[in-house]
């Protein structure tokens, strides 16, 4: 019982070292793929975000693997999904000579770090904005905000809407362009034609901001047109 148990064993390590040697002379090597790695130096290649920028994290760490390194290569996908932000699941595809060996997928959870505005003191409402009045902060998020405001040159100038405490985020909803024409003000109608100067009189029928079209009715024609506020007390037209 002794003897055959050791003639086993010998036998094993004899195809062990069988295969070492075959493995060696036929260039077999076998190198290791740190899954993870493969994953994160892919979404900070394919970010529109910085590095810095982005945390990852694995609900399930993908671990390593080990494949027969000649003539091996991989691709990765996204799984469809355009933004690299949230809950993402990437498959990892290895390939010998053009035919897949192996397939991986793996989930991750992705934060990127977000730019958004916050007053820097008690603001009024109705106030102009100044440079001061506003700050940047910065947060992780799994989804990018819509209604949040990462540059102060959208605001300064502008008022709110409502009165604003300190450190509070702004948001769209809470600012408003400056009237620069009000409901039943006399204006200057201006022909926007060229090299033609033309321009009549006519009365807003209602609160215009710098760009915005509003109602405009020609006192001469007694016509109700539509007009781009351009300056305080004048509005642009394509025709009367």
């Amino acid at each position: 019982m002794v003897k055959q148990f050791f003639l086993t064993g010998i036998m094993i390590m004899t195809l062990i070292l069988c295969h070492a040697t075959f493995a060696a002379t036929t260039g077999e090597r076998e190198r290791s793929y740190d899954l993870a790695e493969l994953i994160k130096q892919y979404v900070h290649n394919n970010s529109s975000w910085g590095a810095d920028n982005i945390r990852i994290e694995f609900p399930v760490p993908p671990g390593e693997i080990s494949l027969k390194e000649e003539n091996l290569s991989y691709d990765i996908s996204s799984g469809g999904k355009g933004a690299l932000i949230g809950k993402c699941t990437f498959v990892i595809r290895f390939f010998r000579n053009g035919v897949r060996v192996a397939n991986y997928s793996v989930r991750t959870n992705i934060e990127v770090q977000e730019k958004y505005l916050t007053s820097a003191k008690q603001i009024k409402k109705n106030v102009m904005v100044q440079p001061e009045d506003v700050q940047i902060a910065k947060r992780w998020v799994r989804t990018l905000s819509l209604r949040s405001i990462n540059d102060p040159q959208n605001v300064i100038g502008k008022r709110f809407t409502i009165d604003i405490g300190p450190d509070r985020e702004i948001k769209q909803s809470m600012v408003s362009e400056p009237v620069m024409i009000k409901r039943g003000e006399v204006v200057r109608i201006v022909l926007d034609g060229g090299q033609m100067a033309l321009s009549t009189t006519g009365v807003a029928e209602e609160n215009g901001a710098d760009g915005q079209k509003i109602r405009v009715k020609n006192i001469s024609s007694q016509k109700v047109i539509m007009a781009e506020v351009v300056h305080k007390g004048m509005v642009k037209v394509g025709s009367f």
